[in-house]
């Protein structure tokens, strides 16, 4: 996760270069159009290519002549001959400037098309306000941790499979990747400080922790989500209306929009919900060299897992169930 929305940037960089690529494809085109109009020697060849057969014609009719006369018809054969090499020189050429045209024609049309396209992508997510809606700065997005089908557009949200009473759809007001514990340091920053993450603070949790996708320890999200209208996007074409209602119970995207729980979620984040099969204990209540050291904790995670492909499931850890969540950017708020 970032504190900036990815794929901004680089919206930007291509729209900027699309817009270099009209000019160059109407200049391609006001180009070709003068030269169909001008004297090309090409199709001035084209159009009187009768010259040769008619030199060569009168070789014919005087084949009689002295010798003197066929030597001058051999020096215009010649010279014929190499003026048709030439010409055919400058078909090649023109064939040539023609393919090198139409291959630029065809990038410029395609950076077009991709520009357009990126220009959309950044409108809807940085944009596009529905009614009622007020975005939060653009630097300052919270992240919705959904689980549910990704084909549905609306449904119910479950309890945690750990206690039945807690909402499984959690928020986090702030980016939780640059305050996560890499995995190598888990015992120095989370077990040597009594569960207290080093150095932002937070409290991790051994029966219910998370990771992302690239390895990272994160604090817990808030839980549940409070019932309100959101604004939300995957940071891709869709931005949408979500609806939490009914106690944080269920949920719906807006129906006009027609979007699922796939469209909205932003692929390249990732993270899962671990829960041991087995409590944890400590053999000693002063000892927090055995905190954590059972099977289920995060040492029994596997760095080499990571980091994750966007849109990949989350490894399994050893001694854990698991719960991959989808990740939703959530860039506004239903006015109170």
């Amino acid at each position: 996760m970032r504190i900036l929305l990815r794929g901004v940037h680089p919206c930007v960089i291509v729209t900027a270069v699309g817009v270099v690529a009209v000019i160059d494809v109407v200049e391609a085109f006001v180009r070709q159009h003068q030269r169909y109009h001008r004297q090309h020697p090409y199709y001035q060849y084209q159009q009187h290519p009768g010259g040769t057969q008619k030199k060569k014609k009168s070789r014919n009719h005087n084949s009689n002549s002295n010798s003197i006369f066929l030597l001058h018809l051999q020096e215009d054969d010649a010279a014929l001959e190499e003026d048709e090499e030439k010409k055919k020189e400058q078909q090649q050429q023109h064939l040539m400037r023609r393919r090198r045209e139409f291959v630029l024609d065809a990038v410029g049309a395609g950076l077009l098309v991709a520009s357009g396209s990126s220009f959309y992508q950044l409108y809807q997510t940085n944009f596009y306000t529905p009614p009622g809606i007020e975005r939060f700065h653009w630097s300052s997005p919270q992240f919705l941790a959904a689980l549910g089908d990704p084909t549905a557009s609306n449904g119910t949200i479950p309890n945690n499979t750990r206690n039945n009473k807690e909402s499984s759809w959690g928020i986090w007001e702030h980016d939780p990747g640059p305050r996560g514990v890499k995995l190598q340091n888990f015992q120095q920053d989370i077990l040597a400080t009594q569960y207290r993450a080093q150095p932002v603070g937070w409290t991790f949790d051994p029966q219910s922790w998370w990771l992302e996708e690239h390895g990272l320890i994160m604090e817990s999200p808030t839980f549940p989500v409070p019932d309100g209208v959101y604004l939300v996007t995957g940071g891709r074409f869709v931005t949408t209306v979500l609806t939490i209602a009914n106690q944080g119970t269920t949920w719906s995207l807006d129906a006009q929009d027609g979007a699922t729980l796939y469209d909205v979620t932003h692929l390249p984040c990732r993270a899962a919900r671990y829960e041991p099969l087995a409590v944890q204990t400590t053999k000693d209540d002063d000892d927090a060299e055995a905190i954590g050291t059972d099977l289920g904790s995060p040492l029994s995670a596997n760095r080499r897992d990571f980091p994750v492909k966007p849109g990949a499931r989350m490894p399994t850890v050893p001694g854990t169930t698991k719960h991959d969540y989808a990740v939703v950017f959530v860039v506004g708020k239903g006015r109170e």
